[in-house]
């Protein structure tokens, strides 16, 4: 007499075994990358506000950057989230020595924004020369 060829019903319950664990870890792992997707659009929408706004205070010009504290609240809505944005101008200490101005100014942008109670915030610097 000779065997069959094909799989054993041990063998095949094993298998469905294994499946079943690994789609239950997949399972698992989608929401945690859906989340850490959707941080990363938010961060890339703050970064985008911070680069915006210090765009249009570069534009100013060196001398017309003022030395402020942070500013008041500015909000932004993106894709029906709120979005605080700050900023604030400050003078390195460095200076040109014939005229005794500053050399460099540096502006600080902060964004903050909650999703579901959760408060995140995302922080840039740029530096704008003489």
């Amino acid at each position: 007499m000779f065997r069959r060829s094909g799989f054993s019903l041990a063998e095949v319950l094993v298998s469905l075994l294994i499946l079943s664990l690994l789609s239950v870890l997949m399972v698992g792992i989608i929401p945690s990358s859906i989340f850490g997707l959707r941080q990363a659009q938010h961060r890339q929408a703050a970064l985008q506000l911070c680069q915006t706004t210090s765009a249009g205070l570069r534009s100013l010009g060196f001398d017309q950057l003022a030395v402020s504290d942070w500013s008041q609240d500015q909000i932004y809505q993106v894709d029906s989230l709120d979005y605080t944005i700050q900023y604030r101008i400050t003078a390195l200490p460095e200076q040109d020595p014939t005229s005794h101005k500053p050399l460099a100014k540096l502006i600080e942008c902060r964004v903050r924004w909650s999703i579901h109670h959760r408060p995140s915030n995302y922080e840039y610097a740029t530096l704008v020369l003489r």
